[in-house]
């Protein structure tokens, strides 16, 4: 009966170990499920992020390209009133 108490206690301890290595392997899958789940979501975040930020680039874009426009109209209207100015002091000296 001696010889058979060190195979019990053997055995019990190998069950025990058994039993915590699937504990320790589910917790490690449960784990990684989870960081996938999390990484899925981040990736879809920074895809609609991504996705925002070229449509505001896009805008700044056009922003740019409507203020180019802008400067030139302005530039334009200054000669003009320029041309105005120097007409009116023409004729001012002229005596008209």
């Amino acid at each position: 009966m001696e010889n058979f108490k060190i195979p019990l206690v053997l055995a019990v301890a190998l069950g025990a170990q058994l039993v915590g290595a699937v504990f320790w392997g589910s917790n490690i899958l449960r784990d990684i499920s989870d960081n996938t789940a999390r990484t899925d979501e981040l990736i879809e975040i920074l895809l609609e992020t991504e996705e925002s930020l070229e449509e505001v680039d896009e805008e700044i874009w056009a922003d740019m390209d409507n203020l180019v426009k802008l400067q030139t109209q302005i530039i334009k209207m200054q000669a003009r009133i320029s041309i105005l100015e120097k007409t009116v002091e023409f004729s001012r000296r002229d005596g008209m």
